[in-house]
Formats: C-alpha cells, sequence, structure tokens
C-alpha cells in the first residue's frame, strides 16, 4: 500500500456561479445536465470542519476553484480559517466580484495569491465568450485590487488565467501585453480541457496555431527581455516546446510540471462542492473514464470529506491505492506507447502523462510537431555564416570571456563549450557546420554528435538574440 498524502488540495468551494461561459468544463457537473449526481455545497460548518480535517492530514495548500468562489457569502471567512489552521490559500475567480469591499476582505483574509479568469484582451474577445460587459468590469475591479494591495502594502500575488479557444488563441501576445503594462504578477496560458461546454469539440484549435501565437509572444518576449525579466509568463504545454522557444528567442518561458507530470493521488486531491473527494477532476469525468472503469482500471468509490475522520481514509481507500497503481503500470507502458517519448531527452522530466487522457493514445501529435520545428530549425542555422559584430565589448580575465550585454547593463561569462565556440568564430571560423566539425573532433564521440550540434546551433542563436553576432546565408 502506497501511503502518501499529497501536498494540494483543489477544491470547488461552490457550484454556484454568476456566469454562463461558452467553454466552462463544469457545466455538466454543477449544470442542469448534473451528470456527476453532485450533491449540494458544503454549508458553513462543514466547510470549516473540512478545512481542519485537511490541515490535521498534513496537507499543505488548497486551492478554491467554483462555480466561482465570491458566490459563497462566507467566502473571505473560510479563506481566513484555513489561513489560521496553516495552509496555503490560492484563489481562482472570474474578477467580477472584486469591488472594494471585497478587495479589502481579500486582503485582510491574507491568501496567498488570487488568479482572474480573463480569456481575452479585449471586450470584444472576452465578452464573446463570458459574456457582455465583463471584460470593461474585470480590468476597472483588477485596478481597484491592485491599488488595495499597495494602499494595504499586501503581498498577495495576482494573476491572469487565459484559457485558449479558437476564438481568442490570436490573442495570447496582446493578453501578455494587457497583464503586464497592468501590473499583475503573471499569466498562465491554459490548454482549453474539452468537457462541459467545451466537449463539442466546437471551441477546439489547431496545435500549428497554438504553436505559431506562442512563437509570436516569444519573439515579443526576446526583443523585451529586460521589460518582461520580473514577469511570470507560464505555458500549459509539453516541456519539449517550452525549451525550443526558450533556446530559440530567450523569452524565459515557465513549464508547468502538473502538464506532463500527472500528480493526482500522490501530489493532489479534488474536492468536488459537495465533498466528494477524487484523485482528480478528470478521474470520474464520465467522457473519459468509461472504458478505463469497463476495463477495470480502477475502481470508483464515494468518499466524502464530511464522513471520514481524516485524508487518511482516502489515502487508504481502494479508490485511491487502485488509481496509483493505475497510473504506476501506465507509467511503466509510456516510453513503449508513444515511440517519440523513448527518444526524447526530456523523458525523465515528461515522466508521467495524464493516464486517464492517454491511455488509449498512440501519438502526441504536439510533440511531434516541435520535433519536427527544431529539427528545421537547426538545419537552417547550419547553412549560415557568424561574424562577430565590431562594437561587441569583451574582457578576458583567467582565461575566462565576459561579454558586455548592452540590454543588462552587465557582463555575461561565456563559460564551457560557449567558450571554444566563441574563439573559433573570432579566430575566423565562419561557418558554423564547420565550427560543429571542429567540437565533434575535439570530443572524439564522448558527446554525440546530434547534441553537439544542437548545442552549438542553440548558443549561436543565443549570442545572435543578445547582438554579440550577425548571421549570413552561405
Amino acid at each position: 500500500m502506497l501511503n502518501i498524502m499529497p501536498e494540494t488540495l483543489i477544491w470547488d468551494v461552490t457550484q454556484l456561479c454568476n456566469l454562463s461561459c461558452i467553454h466552462c468544463y463544469n457545466n455538466d457537473r454543477y449544470g442542469k445536465n448534473n451528470i456527476y449526481h453532485s450533491g449540494k455545497d458544503l454549508t458553513t460548518e462543514e466547510a470549516r470542519n473540512a478545512i481542519e480535517k485537511i490541515a490535521n492530514s498534513g496537507v499543505k495548500h488548497i486551492h478554491l476553484l467554483g462555480g466561482e468562489p465570491f458566490c459563497r457569502k462566507d467566502i473571505f471567512e473560510l479563506c481566513s480559517f484555513a489561513k489560521k489552521e496553516g495552509l496555503m490559500v490560492t484563489v481562482n475567480t472570474n474578477g467580477l466580484f472584486l469591488t472594494p469591499e471585497n478587495c479589502e476582505k481579500l486582503v485582510f483574509s491574507e491568501v496567498d495569491s488570487i488568479t482572474v479568469s480573463l480569456d481575452g484582451a479585449t471586450s470584444e474577445v472576452h465578452d464573446r465568450i463570458r459574456g457582455r460587459g465583463v471584460f470593461d468590469q474585470v480590468i476597472k475591479n483588477l485596478e481597484v485590487f491592485l491599488n488595495k494591495r499597495n494602499e494595504l502594502k499586501s503581498k498577495i500575488k495576482v494573476f491572469i488565467a487565459f484559457t485558449m479557444l479558437n476564438y481568442n488563441i490570436h490573442q495570447i501576445p496582446l493578453i501578455v501585453d494587457l497583464a503586464m503594462n497592468m501590473g499583475l504578477d503573471g499569466i498562465d496560458i491554459m490548454e482549453l480541457y474539452s468537457s462541459g461546454n467545451a466537449s463539442n469539440g466546437k471551441f477546439d484549435y489547431s496545435k500549428d496555431e497554438s504553436i505559431k501565437q506562442m512563437e509570436m509572444l516569444a519573439r515579443k518576449l526576446r526583443n523585451n527581455q529586460k521589460y518582461f525579466s520580473n514577469f511570470f509568463v507560464q505555458l500549459d504545454t509539453v516541456f519539449s516546446l517550452v525549451e525550443y522557444l526558450n533556446k530559440k528567442y530567450l523569452a524565459n518561458f515557465s513549464f508547468n510540471p502538473e502538464f506532463t507530470n500527472c500528480t493526482a493521488s500522490d501530489g493532489m486531491f479534488y474536492m468536488q462542492a459537495d465533498g466528494e473527494l477524487h484523485p482528480c477532476g478528470v478521474a470520474n469525468n464520465p467522457l473519459y473514464n468509461k472504458n478505463l472503469l469497463n476495463d477495470g482500471a480502477y475502481k470508483i468509490e464515494s468518499i466524502n470529506i464530511k464522513n471520514i475522520r481524516s485524508l487518511e481514509e482516502m489515502v487508504k481507500s481502494d479508490y485511491n491505492q487502485t488509481f496509483l497503481n493505475f497510473k504506476k503500470l501506465f507509467r511503466a507502458r509510456q516510453f513503449t506507447q508513444f515511440p517519440i517519448c523513448s527518444s526524447c531527452e526530456h523523458r525523465t522530466i515528461c515522466s508521467q502523462l495524464c493516464p486517464i487522457i492517454y491511455y488509449y493514445k498512440n501519438n502526441i501529435e504536439i510533440c511531434s510537431k516541435v520535433k519536427k520545428l527544431k529539427n528545421n530549425f537547426i538545419r537552417d542555422m547550419i547553412n549560415k555564416k557568424v561574424f562577430l559584430r565590431r562594437e561587441v565589448l569583451k574582457k578576458e580575465e583567467n582565461d575566462k570571456i565576459y561579454l558586455w550585454d548592452h540590454q543588462w547593463k552587465t557582463y555575461r561569462l561565456i563559460e564551457g563549450s560557449g567558450n571554444e565556440i566563441w574563439r573559433l568564430i573570432e579566430k575566423g571560423e565562419n561557418e558554423i557546420r564547420n565550427i560543429i566539425k571542429e567540437l565533434d573532433k575535439k570530443y572524439n564521440n564522448e558527446v554525440k554528435r546530434d547534441k553537439i550540434k544542437e548545442d552549438v546551433v542553440f548558443f549561436i542563436n543565443e549570442l545572435y538574440n543578445s547582438e554579440f553576432v550577425t548571421l549570413e546565408e552561405l
């Protein structure tokens, strides 16, 4: 038996919501359809008891979702109580309840962060998704909250969550600009979860389009590195794409490890508004689990926070134990099921895909596309020549090279193989393919040639983006 207490509990603190978003993934969990047969929200007393049990079980963090958490009249009381119990508290909201009075209450409740859903950079796009007049009101409320945060010298972080749809995906660069200019702390660009209102595919977008828009954003960040240096941009996508964009454009995107490392059961539990506990929000989703349950992959049972003394009972339950075993079995076969994973250098980072979503699949479309993009970029770079810029300021100390970075107003250390590449260029070796051959000879099969090729290409690309060198076609 695996007795692992997750550190995080994600809690739909209410099923109530003041909006009817066209892509709401919880519409069939709490809406008119209610295919999950969800019961009523926990009362204040039940919710306080639940928080005590959660904290006493060793959970460190609760993340409050909905519905809309601020539809609960006791939400500030619950947040404050959870903080007094020693929990980290983070909240997702649509932002409509961030009135001056509520902003002050939120600050005094001492929550750690709020994330506001904003699915467009303009009222035209956002309101098509979330309702007429919502965009302008949310922007106004965010400004109120930021002023209140500054006035009360609060440390609450404020983020934007942007869910990609075919209606709004073209606004990714614009929404980042908006969030940055408002003085927010960061943004999470999220994949659409195909459930509820979004289960029919009408809001789907192509992987090519999402990559294209992320490249546009990366290019913007490359041209304004210092401007975005204290701003957090997280991409909910595969690590290979994040790494490719960071290397090609020096974008400094953050990677969400939970996107390709399932934390259900061993890192998090999910609790419905009625107190029902699950390994995650997908585990009891009939759109995804029907065939798995028929095949006996894991066993679902009803475990409610109201009826247990501790989350240890959930940890030891057949539901949780069979789910953990299901994850373990899928992890063991992942690299044979997906050939692209077995040959990927990032396989230890993306070590646990969602077993529910990927169990019956045999390809990860976006990874295949990123691999092709990366190979094409390397091939194009190899057919170029590189030249040092005459105006570059350089100094050497103890055989180490330092280059003056005009954007950051400081010297940057060039070390490792980068030092060797720089010296080859200084000696007049301008063809990138020849630089690769020189390093390949030096390391004499100690390092795979493909790895040398990639390292040389992306280092020279970094020099180019930092304006230390120029590039020309052969």
